[in-house]
């Protein structure tokens, strides 16, 4: 599921760059995404996680963490879907 959606006025290409949008519409939080990083290997801590998601630090490691971030969301919701399918 691939959804367009405005983000202060601007159009964000789609749900998965928008990590915050995303982890409110599946009932997910920042700590599972963290817990979720570090099993990938990515170290992020919850102050830092929060100012790339908002946009405020925009950094190399913030472009990784929030790319691996978005490769974790795509895996969620192709597992979630799959789970629904198979209700």
């Amino acid at each position: 599921m691939v959804l367009s959606i405005m983000k202060g006025g601007l159009q964000v290409a789609n749900l998965f760059d928008d990590v915050s949008e995303f982890l409110k519409i599946h009932g997910l939080t920042y700590k599972w995404l963290t817990e979720r990083l570090e099993e990938m290997g990515c170290t992020v801590d919850k102050v830092s996680i929060s100012k790339w998601v908002h946009g405020v630090q925009v950094t190399d490691k913030a472009r990784a963490a929030h790319d691996l971030s978005v490769k974790i969301l795509k895996e969620y919701e192709k597992s979630f879907a799959r789970k629904v399918k198979n209700l």
